[in-house]
């Protein structure tokens, strides 16, 4: 299973079983409990693994909460950008027609 930031999930197993849980951590930091109690996970190839012996009826509760660390391949889009200094660009010619029409002349002449 997997489980996006802030979901959890409960799984309620029979007693006399031996489990094996994995949840895929890409992004995430998963925490287990057994009843109320926490459960060690071991982490390898971006799973987060668990192994539980069941003898009596018991609750196992998996939740993940997101690492706050952006991917790696995080690009920023730069046309926003270029739009803001085209439009200034257009504002600033657009005030000096202005001002030389109205026979204020520019500070280059």
């Amino acid at each position: 299973f997997t489980l996006a930031h802030g979901e959890f999930i409960v799984i309620t197993l029979p007693k006399n079983k031996n489990i094996e849980l994995r949840e895929e951590n890409q992004y995430y930091t998963a925490s287990w409990q057994e009843g109320s109690n926490s459960i060690a996970s071991s982490s390898a190839s971006g799973h987060s693994t668990v192994t539980v012996s069941l003898n009596t009826d018991t609750t196992i509760t998996v939740e993940n909460n997101l690492k706050a660390v952006a991917p790696t391949d995080y690009r920023t889009n730069r046309i926003p950008y270029l739009l803001m200094l085209l439009a200034g660009s257009l504002l600033l010619i657009v005030r000096r027609k202005r001002a030389v029409g109205k026979g204020g002349g520019s500070s280059y002449d």
